[in-house]
């Protein structure tokens, strides 16, 4: 009985530990609510709970370049995780996808976000891979005026996947970041969202993913090649459609043979290729303006 009472003690101390350490975070968290400071230390408030590899608070809204509130990482990693990232790759990624479809606010792995076949897909390979994550998880909340804030936290360890348990404190702590990032963003105190070339080419940009291919393919070929770009599969993108995988599979061999593409690799590289030549008018099918027509 002493043994196991004073491993329980130690237990409790260890506890309380930890609780201790969060409510310092989580004070220092709300002395920043009006400072530019607070997604460092709301970061730093969620180290508390788990331990991760990277951190990155960023801010969606659909028609707008994402504004990325704060992150941790070298300046290499930055070149990929920030810069590869803002120039496009948001586009296909499944988080991004998921705020700007209006996901509700919560604590989501990227498993539960993402299509089936998603780490086949071509964004995965091309981009999402060179982050070196191996698990992520994202905390999404719902702002103002259309704006959804997203708190990622990465880990790289191929063997440090998140475990249930540490995923139960972080979905504890989730109504505080989700209150505190609100607050932050309506005292006005993040970066002012751009207005500029830049985040009229973003919006251009999306606009040109919902128009890739319309103007060459049958309806039904356009909504496989959509949800190809997006990471589906065959089968995924059958349920999707309600209709049968070989069906998809047609589908799919024919809009290849209208593009001019051989794989879905090529496919992705084609739609990246289109971005570069967008016209004025972003409602008109980027593969309108593509070089092979000439």
């Amino acid at each position: 009985m002493r043994d196991e009472s004073g491993k329980r003690g130690e237990q409790m101390t260890t506890a309380d530990q930890g609780f201790a350490e969060w409510n310092i975070a989580v004070a220092r968290m709300i002395d920043a609510l009006d400072s530019e400071d607070l997604p460092r230390l709301l970061v730093a408030s969620l180290e508390t709970r788990v331990a991760f590899d990277a951190a990155l608070v960023i801010a969606y809204r659909l028609g707008r370049k994402p504004l990325v509130l704060y992150d941790d990482l070298s300046s290499e990693e930055h070149s990929v995780h920030v810069d590869g990232y803002l120039a496009g790759a948001y586009l296909l990624d499944p988080f991004y996808r998921a705020s700007i479809e209006g996901r509700p606010s919560g604590i989501y792995r990227l498993s539960d976000v993402a299509p089936e076949g998603f780490r086949q897909s071509e964004y995965y390979r091309s981009y999402y891979i060179r982050t070196l994550q191996t698990d992520e998880i994202c905390f999404l909340t719902q702002l103002e005026d259309g704006w959804v804030a997203n708190v990622s936290l990465g880990r790289e360890h191929p063997a440090a996947s998140f475990r249930r348990k540490e995923i139960e404190r972080l979905r504890a702590a989730a109504p505080v970041v989700h209150a505190a990032l609100a607050r932050h963003w309506s005292s006005g105190e993040q970066p002012e969202p751009e207005a500029d070339a830049a985040t009229s080419l973003h919006a251009h940009v999306e606009t040109a993913l919902a128009n890739f291919g319309r103007s060459l393919l049958t309806k039904r070929e356009y909504q496989v090649v959509q949800l190809l770009l997006r990471g589906h599969s065959t089968r995924s993108s059958a349920r999707e459609l309600g209709i049968a995988p070989e069906t998809v599979r047609l589908h799919r061999k024919n809009l290849y043979a209208k593009l001019d593409v051989a794989s879905q690799s090529e496919l992705f590289v084609l739609f990246i290729e289109t971005l570069a030549q967008i016209s004025e008018d972003p409602t008109r099918d980027p593969l309108l303006h593509d070089s092979r027509e000439s």
